[in-house]
């Protein structure tokens, strides 16, 4: 098992009903450390800008709060107070800065952030093609976000799910792809993979 690329922990444990998904050191998840270790080139500031980062439905304050700011982020995060509160009580008192939809941030200026993450949850959104230009109204020139999002490309089109118990009400296609182009200047999809086989689309877009 390679260590974590969070905390550097080799130890894991049951993850969201998967037996190895969760690092006993940090609380990760498969895809926070397929981030973390794949993306690492992206996750430090650039000196250039203006050295803040905005993370979408964080999972606990050291993921990934307090390891970017270890990385010299000005970090702050936000997540909708009337769907997460249910599920994890108290976590806007302890590690949420903003109680916002991502298809409505008016908290964040117009290219407030250098770095925007968000990790599987636009098939959450009713409006996700809002959320879409939302987070492309906040990162700022010469900055990125990092989107993973849960797509089928072997479909062309995205389709409405009912509701599950994760709350996806899309089956997102490969219509995301020309959606993310329309909106950033830039987009690179890659695929990254971890230890135990987990994996993800992150597409990194870049304004114009």
């Amino acid at each position: 098992m390679r260590p974590c690329p969070i905390c550097g922990s080799t130890e894991r444990r049951e993850g969201n009903g998967r037996p190895r998904a969760g690092c006993v050191g940090c609380g990760s998840l498969e895809r926070q450390r397929a981030l973390a270790g794949g993306l690492a080139d992206l996750l430090v500031p650039t000196g250039n800008g203006s050295g803040r980062v905005l993370e979408c439905a964080p999972n606990s304050p050291m993921l990934l709060g307090n390891w970017l700011r270890d990385r010299g982020w000005h970090y702050e995060s936000f997540d909708k107070r009337s769907f997460r509160e249910p599920f994890h009580p108290g976590v806007f008192d302890r590690f949420v800065d903003h109680d916002a939809d991502v298809t409505d941030m008016r908290f964040a200026r117009t290219g407030g952030y250098e770095l925007v993450l968000l990790q599987h949850v636009l098939e959450q959104v009713p409006d996700y093609l809002a959320g879409l230009d939302e987070l492309a109204r906040v990162v700022e020139p010469g900055g990125r976000a990092v989107l993973e999002i849960a797509w089928r490309r072997e479909r062309p089109t995205t389709e409405p799910l009912a509701p599950n118990k994760h709350g996806h009400r899309w089956v997102i296609g490969a219509d995301v792809l020309p959606e993310l182009h329309a909106r950033f200047a830039s987009v690179e999809p890659r695929e990254l993979v971890d230890e135990d086989g987990y994996k993800g689309t992150f597409f990194i877009c870049r304004p114009g």
